[in-house]
C-alpha cells in the first residue's frame, strides 16, 4: 500500500551525493552497471543527466537520462530501498516525462527463466501504471534482453536506440521484436 506522499521534489547532479553510487551499486546488477567514475564523467557532456532526487531535502532516488532534442531515455531509475512504495518512483517519472513528454526506457525483460522475475513483472508493470506503453521491441546487448517502454505509443525505437548507443558506444546492441507484444498502431 503507498503511503500518503507530501513535500516538494528536488533534484541535482548526483556527483555531490555521497549516496548515490551506494544505491546505484544496491540497485542494479554488476553485469548491467558501468563503472561509477564513468557514469558521473559522461554525464558532463550535453545530453547527460545524472540526478538525485529529494523530498523536502531528504535523499530518495537517482537517474540517469540521455537526452536529445525532442526525445529522453531512461537509462537507470532506483529509489532507495527504505522509500519504495510510497509513489516518489512515479512522482520521479512524472516529474521526468513533463521535461521531454516523449520518454523511452529499458527494463529487464519479463524471462521466464530469470531468477528475479517477480521483480521483473513488478518492473513492467510499474512503468505501465505510469504511462508507459510497450513498443513491441527489445533491445539486446551482452548484458541480455531489455524491453523499451515509452510515453507514446508510436515512439521511434530505432532513435531511442541510436541515443542509447551515444551513452554505450563500445556496446553492440540490435534491436528485436518482443516475442508476443504486438506494436502499438498495428
Amino acid at each position: 500500500m503507498m503511503e500518503h506522499m507530501s513535500g516538494t521534489l528536488s533534484s541535482r547532479w548526483a556527483g555531490f551525493e555521497p549516496r548515490a553510487k551506494a544505491l546505484y551499486v544496491s540497485s542494479f546488477p554488476k553485469v548491467e552497471r558501468f563503472p561509477y567514475g564513468l557514469i558521473c564523467a559522461v554525464a558532463y557532456l550535453p545530453g547527460f543527466h545524472f540526478r538525485t532526487w529529494y523530498i523536502d531535502g531528504k535523499f530518495i532516488g537517482l537517474t540517469y537520462t540521455l537526452t536529445r532534442h525532442s526525445m529522453s531515455v531512461i537509462y537507470y531509475l532506483a529509489v532507495v530501498e527504505e522509500e519504495r512504495g510510497k509513489g516518489y518512483g512515479a512522482l520521479i517519472l512524472k516529474e521526468l516525462c513533463k521535461l521531454r513528454p516523449r520518454t523511452a526506457l529499458i527494463t529487464e525483460s519479463d524471462d521466464i527463466q530469470a531468477a528475479n522475475r517477480v521483480q521483473r513483472q513488478r518492473r513492467i508493470a510499474f512503468y505501465l501504471r505510469n504511462g508507459f506503453v510497450q513498443t513491441g521491441w527489445q533491445l539486446a546487448d551482452y548484458s541480455g534482453l531489455y524491453d523499451i517502454m515509452a510515453t507514446v505509443s508510436g515512439l521511434d525505437v530505432r532513435k531511442a536506440r541510436r541515443l542509447i548507443g551515444r551513452f554505450t558506444p563500445w556496446v553492440q546492441s540490435r534491436l528485436v521484436r518482443s516475442p508476443g507484444v504486438p506494436s502499438p498502431g498495428a
